[in-house]
């Protein structure tokens, strides 16, 4: 008993903690987008369901020795692959639709790993079953269980602060190794010759649904087993896990659009979504239809609210909220779906429809919603299914409870009205929209206002009627459309804010040399001078159509100006020495900046294309992070004097808005500028956190966070 725990638990921990490994190896390749960790989960899922089937099949066409020999040479094929760590400049240096290269990048470089182990943890299962016939496996479920949630829960707290990606994926390695070590100790101590004339249902890695047939059949605590409807369809057995899985995928895609796509906002929700599953499938203690379903209810109300106002009430709330809204949610589907289990004869297409349920969510939020809609409508749509889910079981089933109204009754309107209350959010977000489009790299949004909407009021704009580009909630450029000021540097720009400082104090010459990476609607073309050259890079073809499209700084610019497409990064390590005099990062993945941007190695990379007496600016504005330790540490790094512009009180009436900007540089005469010696002596805003240098293979959130 004790080598077949410690195998399941060493499984489980492997099978979760390289999910997040490995998609932080990827994500610096693919422009650090939300849409990277969806794409992955898609492929953890399809090679969860591909494992499965093929554990199986050799359940079904194999002896019990042909089973462990197939299965042990399967494990050793996959050291080959090992350790899972594709090199962060994978990939070409794509731009606008890449999720077929990280399909590629992630097939080869996890998949024959990763299947090998989602196999394992139903075959262990067979093995323990074929040498203690009659005993129980709940504590192999209970170890499993708790190898995963440990492996979630230590990767962003404890893994990836203290260990470099690098060592991570050997650590990994030498684990699977070990794994490998127990399974074939289990195998050869195991005893074939004692197998049961019926095989048990294989039993699913993600969420680990535990049964407790034994319990039942002694009468414990775990036996009360909830009546199961026959007239029910076995069709809510893959739609009820579909919904589960994308509910999972849909919610943590909000999350790392308005927060940071980062582990930690990538395992916290799957921890969350597996605990529903070992809840739900614990028994039916747990999952109590009149609390979760009135509640669950309740919290898509929130969800409306949370998708239209959440920005605005920082970190915590965000992450809480939306967590929330994914347990209640992810109760109800599980809570549900383990109350349609059938009889034993039919546990193995049960199991197996869940795991292609899970896999068909994954890949409607990941692959085909980016294809099909122009904005994030994936969230609201699958609230709206779960609700419907629910309602129709009602309505077939007709349980009493003791409300004054009848359950079909309350469920009825509260899918109207959930459907109603989302619709409303999503036709007020699209409200005075001229475009709207999405793509991998996230959704985008052109309005034409008279008022600036910010902070939760709305403040008209002096100059007239303006354009606004938005990525979710948060302003990415604005015009005015009158000829007059169309011109004027706004938003984040405006000349009260860093920028101007800088533009002002850049050492006086002609034919300057400008590059700025992240493209948005093209305002900073605003400073331009007859003469000089600005050089955009931008990974997003969209942006790139709106900034020609529905905004003129790019043509009305008084320079040349060249749009480079692709990762600023990537492209710059490619391209020979651009000798700029001024270099800008202003690339932003919702509210956060890409963290492969802000890397010893890109600051590497950044240096070698300034002129000596150049200047590289930060855009750190952001909600949830302090990134002045970074830049500070980069700065000490290269031998920079770094210097804080905090932001400065701006009037939206005149479309301009508070940004933060951290300028380096080793030009004496820059630094001397007044206005710039004058940040230099300030230290109101400067934070008292420590430099924390961060490098392609070392980077965490967890210190920085507000």
């Amino acid at each position: 008993m004790p080598i077949f725990v410690v195998t399941v638990f060493l499984g489980s921990f492997l099978l979760f903690a390289v999910e997040p490994m490995v998609a932080k190896f990827l994500l610096p390749s693919f422009g650090g987008t939300a849409a990277v960790w969806s794409t992955c989960l898609v492929v953890f899922q399809t090679l969860l369901l591909a494992g499965y089937a093929y554990a199986h099949l050799l359940r079904t066409t194999l002896s019990p020795k042909a089973q462990r020999w197939t299965h042990l040479g399967v494990l050793t094929l996959a050291l080959l692959f090992l350790p899972p760590a594709p090199h962060v400049h994978l990939t070409t240096n794509t731009s606008g639709i890449p999720v077929w290269e990280l399909l590629r990048c992630l097939f080869t470089s996890i998949g024959v790993p990763f299947f090998a182990l989602s196999a394992t943890a139903p075959l262990l299962m067979e093995w323990f079953r074929q040498s203690f016939p009659g005993r129980s496996h709940d504590r192999l479920y209970a170890f499993s269980n708790a190898g995963s949630l440990l492996a979630l829960l230590a990767y962003p707290t404890l893994l990836e602060p203290a260990f470099t990606r690098t060592t991570q994926a050997w650590l990994w390695a030498a684990a699977m190794g070990l794994f490998l070590a127990a399974c074939a100790t289990v195998a050869w101590r195991s005893r074939p010759s004692q197998v049961l004339s019926a095989p048990p249902p294989p039993e699913p890695q993600r969420g680990n649904p535990v049964r407790r047939e034994s319990n039942r059949r002694r009468g414990g605590r775990g036996s009360t087993q909830p009546e199961v409807h026959a007239a029910l369809p076995a069709w809510l057995w893959i739609a009820l896990p579909a919904c589960g899985s994308g509910l999972l995928l849909a919610l943590t895609n909000q999350l790392s659009q308005d927060v940071a796509p980062m582990p930690l906002l990538w395992v916290i929700p799957m921890a969350v979504y597996l605990l529903t599953f070992i809840l739900c499938f614990e028994g039916s203690r747990s999952y109590k239809r009149g609390i979760f379903i009135p509640a669950a209810f309740l919290s898509f109300f929130f969800l409306a609210w949370l998708l239209d106002q959440g920005y605005l009430h920082g970190f915590w709330l965000q992450v809480g909220g939306y967590l929330g809204v994914l347990f209640l949610g992810c109760m109800v589907c599980h809570g549900e779906l383990y109350r349609l289990r059938p009889k034993p004869e039919r546990l193995t297409a049960y199991y197996l429809a869940i795991a292609l349920g899970g896999a068909l969510g994954g890949m409607f939020v990941a692959l085909v919603a980016p294809a099909i809609f122009k904005t994030f409508l994936e969230t609201p749509i699958i609230t709206v299914v779960v609700a419907g889910l629910v309602t129709f079981i009602l309505w077939r089933q007709r349980p009493r409870w003791s409300f004054a109204l009848p359950p079909l009754a309350l469920a009825l309107m509260g899918s109207l009205t959930i459907a109603a209350s989302l619709g409303y959010v999503l036709l007020d977000l699209r409200k005075q929209s001229i475009y709207v489009t999405r793509s991998f790299y996230g959704a985008y949004r052109v309005k034409e206002v008279t008022v600036m909407p910010l902070d939760g009021v709305d403040y008209p704009l002096a100059p007239g009627t303006a354009r606004i580009l938005l990525s979710g909630q948060i302003y990415h450029g604005l015009q005015f459309t009158n000829a007059a000021a169309a011109m004027t540097p706004t938003a984040y720009f405006c000349t009260e804010e860093g920028m101007g400082v800088t533009f002002r104090a850049l050492p006086a010459k002609t034919n300057r040399n400008i590059g700025v990476v992240g493209l948005g609607a093209g305002t900073l073309a605003a400073y331009a001078r007859p003469g000089d050259h600005l050089r955009y890079y931008e990974i997003n073809p969209d942006v790139l159509r709106i900034a020609k499209t529905y905004f003129t700084f790019l043509t009305d610019c008084p320079g040349r100006v060249d749009v480079i497409l692709g990762d600023g990064r990537l492209s710059l390590e490619r391209e020979p020495c651009q000798h700029f005099d001024f270099l800008l990062l202003d690339a932003f993945a919702g509210d956060s900046v890409p963290l492969h941007l802000l890397t010893d190695q890109a600051m590497q990379t950044y240096l070698r294309h300034l002129e000596p007496d150049g200047v590289i600016a930060f855009n750190i504005s952001n909600n949830h992070v302090d990134l002045q330790p970074v830049i500070r540490a980069l700065a000490e790094k290269h031998g920079l004097t770094a210097v804080l512009a905090p932001p400065q009180f701006v009037d939206p009436r005149e479309g301009k808005l508070a940004s933060m900007w951290m300028l380096l540089s080793a030009n004496r005469e820059f630094l001397n500028q007044p206005e710039v010696a004058a940040l230099i002596r300030s230290s109101d805003f400067v934070s008292s956190r420590r430099p924390i240098l961060w490098t392609d293979d070392y980077s965490s959130i967890l210190p920085i966070l507000h």
